[in-house]
Parts: C-alpha cells; structure tokens; sequence
C-alpha cells in the first residue's frame, strides 16, 4: 500500500521552476531518499507536501486525502510529521517541553478544560508526557529532558527535533537532512535510530539527505533530483551504477570509491 502518492507535482516561482512534473509514491514500511545537489528542489517537495507552500500544478496524495491546498495543521493530523534542515526547536524551553508540543494535534482537550485542568486534561498531559519521556530514551535523550534546548550540544538537539515529530505520531515522517552537522560517530548512531523507528515504531520514512554513506545503507529506494527533474529512481545499487547520477550529483570519484 502506498502512504504517498505524488504525481506531476511542479512549483514555478516566478519564472523559474523548482519542480518539475515530479512522480514518485512511498509504499507503507519504506524508507525512500530523495537526494540531489543544493537547488535541486528537495526542500521545496517537502513544503508543498507539508502546507508550507502552493502547489503549482500536479497533486500529492496522503492515502486517499489530497493534500494540495491543505494547511500545515492538517497535513500533521493526516499523519505526516516533519523535521526541518534548520533547527526549529523553541530554543528557551526544555527539552521534554519541546516534545510535548508536539502532541498538541493529538490531545481532545480544550483550551478552556487545561486552563480548568479538569480530569480529563490531566490524564491527557500524564500519557503525554509519559509517552515523551519514553522517546526521549529511545534517542538516549532521557537525560537531558529538563535542559534548556539550546544549551545542547548540536547532535543532540537534532535528535530532539525528530523526537518532537515523532510526537505528533505520524504515519510517514519526513526527514531534512537530519545528519546535516553531525560527525561520524553521531550518524552512525541516527542511521541506527532510523532503523528503530522502521523496525520498532512501525515508522514510514521520507528522507532529504547528502551524506551518501548514509543513504546507500538505510535506504530501500532513491529518487534524485536534477533542477527540480527526476532524472533516476531505484535502488542503491541501481542509483552507484547510474550515469546520470554520477554526472550529476555523485562525481566519479563515488563509482571508484564503491566499487
């Protein structure tokens, strides 16, 4: 079963286009990459399919619901979660508070019944926070739930991102660059959590990244994009071996240092 659908998916900004007619699907269970050189257009796919920006021409669908045109509020209540390439966390808050924003979408309680803090809301702010401190181990985070966010180390503060999406408990969760400014030691630990939430949470996993080790060892398949043109999609072997995407993106240097 395909959780997303995308097809002819373009953007034009003025005269220029970011996308182009763009079609690939994420079946239920996959991870699926979406890699390119800077410019290539892949944090714009991630913001049309989020709310962030208009859709141009072409739809994406979410299971059956078409999410062109829907705000970003939505998308997350459909079941998509998101990181981003920079670092959005609420940089004076803790870390556990951090998280526990990102079950506003799935709380049922009212401003008025927290503000009352009436037994239902109460319930629903233990589970919540029970549920947060659980993820925060899952990433070895447990530690630092009550340290101010921006007093973290950068790696660690990526993992509080992604644990903050995986909150609003997605179906599908979509990765900006993740291992962007980590060092060797801290993506081998992520490749690691990213398999977790495949193998553990049940986790589908949309992923933008330019560490290509990385890529070729998590991903199921590639999409790669050219100025905003899918110009190959396979798996990782068929991606190292592809012409196209050497020329464009990988150098040759890739195909000699992975044969």
């Amino acid at each position: 079963m395909n959780l997303l659908t995308v097809e002819k998916l373009t953007k034009h900004f003025g005269g220029l286009a970011a996308v182009q007619e763009l079609d690939f699907t994420v079946a239920e269970g996959e991870i699926l990459a979406l890699i390119g050189p800077n410019g290539a257009g892949k944090t714009t796919v991630f913001n049309m399919l989020t709310g962030l920006t208009g859709v141009t021409a072409g739809e994406a669908r979410f299971k059956d619901t078409r999410l062109n045109g829907l705000p970003s509020y939505q998308v997350v209540e459909l079941g998509l979660g998101r990181t981003f390439q920079n670092i959005r966390l609420f940089g004076k808050m803790s870390v556990l508070s951090n998280v526990m924003v990102g079950f506003h979408c799935r709380t049922r309680t009212g401003l008025f019944g927290a503000l009352l803090q009436t037994p239902r809301a109460s319930r629903e702010f233990r589970q919540a926070r029970e549920r947060a401190v659980e993820l925060l181990a899952m990433f070895g985070l447990e530690g630092v739930r009550d340290e101010i966010s921006r007093n973290l180390p950068y790696g660690q503060q990526r993992g509080v991102e992604i644990v903050r999406a995986l909150a609003t408990d997605p179906q599908l969760l979509l990765l900006d660059e993740p291992a962007a400014g980590l060092n060797i030691a801290e993506t081998e630990v992520l490749m690691e959590h990213i398999a977790r939430l495949r193998s553990d949470l049940k986790k589908t996993i949309l992923l933008i990244e330019h560490d290509m080790k990385m890529v070729m060892n998590i991903s199921d398949r590639i999409v790669v994009l050219d100025y905003g043109v899918k110009i190959a999609e396979g798996g990782p072997e068929t991606i190292k071996a592809d012409p196209r995407v050497i020329e464009a993106y990988l150098g040759t240097g890739f195909r000699k240092s992975h044969a």
